[in-house]
């Protein structure tokens, strides 16, 4: 059985094919960054393994490596356009895919808070943060 058959519908796998829409903020061989569509704050990535594994224990060393150093390079650029504390949040309770939360921390911010953001304002986050790379 092949990951394909056991994750078909992930819809992590389907944004790194480029098959779903998603904010893209940065990409290498190994990793994606996209916004969150459901963010606890304006400005909260997602850094994806582009392999298909569920958790982060299980990538092998060379691709954690390469997770943890886009989650600091995003992180980084974050803090300096958006002008707050990041807080990272390694995840997989939702999605069978390893993915990193790199959230800012405005004076709202709560666990499990959803800010609704209109595609304007998703774009120019998006910028923003990519203007600082």
């Amino acid at each position: 059985m092949t990951k394909d058959t056991l994750y078909p519908k992930n819809i992590f796998t389907l944004i790194i094919r480029g098959e779903a829409p998603a904010y893209r903020i940065y990409e290498d061989a190994h990793t994606l960054a996209i916004l969150d569509t459901k963010p606890s704050s304006p400005g909260h990535v997602l850094v994806l393994s582009k392999s298909e594994v569920d958790k982060f224990y299980e990538l092998p060393p060379d691709e954690f490596t390469a997770v943890m150093h886009t989650v600091k390079k995003l992180a980084v650029a974050m803090e300096r356009a958006l002008e707050a504390r990041i807080i990272m949040r390694a995840s997989g309770n939702t999605l069978p895919h390893v993915h990193i939360h790199l959230t800012p921390r405005d004076k709202n911010w709560y666990y499990e808070r959803v800010v609704e953001m209109s595609e304007a304002e998703m774009e120019a986050v998006a910028l923003k943060i990519k203007m600082n790379l």
